[in-house]
């Protein structure tokens, strides 16, 4: 099956398939965000001394952008705003210290819970607020005229999804564009330059009609409303030779990484955007799914699948040869059996020849004895001697000639 609409109308189904069930995966990976909010989680994967802090509004795709957060030591406090993420980053924060983190979202004070900075790696947390405008606003509807400059990213619901069918791959990009505000944002249109191996490329049922595609390139025109629009991409790649490598540049701030891979046999998937990953199941299928922290706008994804699922070139390489060399032993057969025919009839003419030369010499021999008039002689010897000379003209040159081996006769 190919993802390419005009290959298989299954497409569309699948894309449901995928946009649901991924969906579902994450919603299995992902808890409500108001049970995670304000709980510190040591993590290993942050410098030692670094408390990342993220806000967001009642879901993790609905990021808060320039919200002061309060990290206090020992009573001293800093503050820093959030990025386009929705994060702020405190660093080098002595081991064994006791923090306390606070945000105040929309006129409401979110405080985490108090926690003693551990001695490796960091701490990471979430402040999640009640939903607001932000998460109000239409996925797809058409923007307000007023819209005005800010900030737009690739909300924490987006995700990268691939599965196999015979031996394509086929790739899925469902994308959440968030803008966390609540006025129309106007920015440059968003374009995604698909990977050179990509064929098929197609938007499916449900992207914002602000997007087009044109071969390899995927266009998402501005302004864009408050809340989420959706995007979803999808293409095909060639089957491979076990080993497949996907690049791909985002235009926009991705809040998360999350990659979901059916998995195939002994695939394995390598990315260093990974920094988890672990198997799921959804409707029967086993998927691979890694996650990471977001990156910057511009930044590349890339992605790695060893262990590809492709047929082997070798049983079509083994058949052609095969055939090839039965072709050559037909015509070695055929020579071979021309070669035998030319040979038995070359004997057949070579006896008839002998047969020819006695009756000439027993003819010879009865004019001599005056057993035979000398016309009936004359006439039956130039018979004999004609047909002897189609004898010797079909056996060739070097088998002499029919006067000579007449005379040697008589």
């Amino acid at each position: 099956m190919s993802v390419a609409l005009s290959r298989n109308r299954r497409s569309l189904a699948l894309a449901a398939w995928l946009i649901a069930g991924s969906a579902a995966i994450g919603s299995a990976q992902m808890p409500d965000v108001r049970t995670m909010s304000g709980v510190p989680r040591p993590v290993e994967d942050l410098p030692a001394g670094t408390v990342s802090v993220r806000v967001v509004r009642g879901s993790l795709a609905d990021v808060a952008a320039g919200i002061p957060v309060e990290l206090s030591v020992a009573g001293t406090p800093q503050v820093l705003r959030t990025d386009a993420q929705g994060r702020a980053e405190f660093k080098d924060v002595a081991p064994g210290k006791i923090v306390q983190v606070s945000a105040v979202l929309d006129g409401v004070r979110l405080a985490a819970e108090e926690f003693q900075m551990p001695s490796t790696g960091g701490v990471r947390l979430l402040l999640a607020g009640a939903p607001g405008a932000a998460s109000a606003g239409g996925a797809s509807g058409a923007p307000a005229a007023t819209a005005s400059p800010g900030t737009i990213v690739l909300g924490g619901d987006s995700r990268i999804v691939m599965q196999f069918e015979d031996d394509e791959l086929e790739v899925f990009y469902l994308l959440d564009i968030v803008n966390g505000g609540s006025a129309p944002v106007k920015a440059d249109p968003l374009v995604f330059e698909l990977p050179p191996e990509a064929q098929g490329a197609a938007l499916l049922e449900g992207s914002t009609r602000q997007a087009t595609a044109e071969g390899r390139r995927v266009t998402v025109a501005g302004p864009f409303a408050p809340g989420r629009t959706s995007l979803q991409i999808a293409y095909w790649l060639p089957p491979g030779r076990g080993r497949v490598r996907i690049a791909q540049r985002f235009p926009a701030a991705l809040s998360q990484v999350t990659v979901i891979v059916q998995q195939a046999g002994a695939l394995t998937v390598l990315s260093p955007a990974i920094r988890e990953q672990r198997q799921v199941s959804q409707e029967g299928r086993v998927f691979l799914m890694g996650t990471g922290p977001g990156l910057a706008a511009g930044e590349t994804v890339v992605v790695d699948l060893d262990g590809v699922p492709h047929r082997a070139r070798w049983p079509a390489v083994l058949a052609l040869s095969l055939a090839v060399l039965a072709l050559l032993a037909g015509g070695v057969a055929a020579a071979r059996s021309f070669a035998g025919g030319a040979q038995a009839e070359r004997e057949r003419l070579a006896v008839r020849r002998e047969q020819l030369l006695g009756d000439v010499q027993a003819l010879d021999a009865q004019a001599r004895a005056g057993r035979i008039d000398s016309r009936r002689h004359a006439a039956r010897r130039d018979a004999l001697m004609t047909e002897l000379e189609a004898v010797y003209e079909a056996l060739g040159a070097d088998a002499g000639g029919p006067d000579d081996e007449a005379r040697r006769a008589g």
